[in-house]
């Protein structure tokens, strides 16, 4: 694991404009458990212009970690938006389920919504929790 990062951290510090060496050594120390690290390194990525989907996503888990809903959720944006012709499941479901657990149903409902909207295929996408979020703002339940 040292080796792998040091040699992320060389490629890095030689070629500083190359924001996939950034974003791969943000991801790396993610996975490797440096979180702080893999902060600043993510946040950089964004900063000088990175826009991958799959780092946005893997921010958004982070942050997430953190207990950093707002940020998260802002990364979760940059990673649907930067990807619009692919319904990207997994991150949609990760999103929903972090906004639900924070309490903003409102946000959750929104995001189903729209990925339902894009098609006739996906109308019962995330049956489940959209009927856990209607049932929850319904005035029988208050």
């Amino acid at each position: 694991l040292e080796c792998t990062e040091s040699a992320l951290v060389q490629l890095q510090a030689k070629d500083p404009q190359n924001l996939e060496i950034t974003a791969e050594l943000a991801s790396f120390q993610a996975r490797s458990g440096q979180p702080q690290l893999a902060e600043v390194n993510f946040s950089n990525y964004f900063k000088k212009g990175g826009i991958s989907s799959g780092a946005a996503y893997e921010f958004a888990q982070l942050l997430q970690k953190q207990n950093k809903v707002e940020e998260a959720a802002r990364y979760y944006d940059i990673a649907l938006v930067n990807k619009p012709d692919a319904l990207q499941v997994t991150i949609v479901h990760s999103y929903v389920s972090m906004l639900m657990q924070a309490g903003k149903m409102l946000e959750a409902k929104t995001v189903i919504e729209s990925v339902r909207n894009q098609g006739e295929s996906a109308k019962a996408f995330m049956t489940k929790e959209y009927e856990e979020i209607t049932a929850s703002a319904s005035p029988s339940r208050r």
